[in-house]
């Protein structure tokens, strides 16, 4: 008996979607991790912080950043070798200091 061919049996012995999606998926994956692993790491980095949002990040009275999400980059800086500059300044003043570098740096990202 012959076999007709229809569009069901015809792509019967393909891969279903879901699993072509998610081969694409992790393949975008593994090659956005893997990116960044190629460039070289930078010695220090700058990180912008509001001098007024207590507790999570502020100036103390000695005129340092304190709170806890310095105390976080802190730590990071301790556990991957890089160092941070601390840079602290207004919120408005940070979220426009954070427009103006990922302008520069990812043009297509801002508008």
């Amino acid at each position: 008996m012959a076999r007709v061919e229809t569009a069901r049996n015809r792509f019967a012995t393909s891969r279903p979607p879901r699993d072509r999606a998610a081969r694409s998926l992790l393949s975008v994956l593994v090659w956005l991790t893997a990116t960044p692993l190629l460039a070289a790491a930078p010695d220090r980095i700058s990180v912008v912080y509001s001098i007024d949002s207590i507790p999570f990040q502020y100036t103390d009275q000695n005129g340092g950043p304190a709170g806890i999400i310095i105390d976080y980059w802190k730590l990071w800086s301790e556990k991957t070798g890089i160092g941070v500059d601390f840079v602290g300044a207004t919120w408005n003043e940070t979220a426009e200091i954070t427009r103006v570098t990922l302008s520069r740096r990812f043009p297509w990202s801002t508008t």
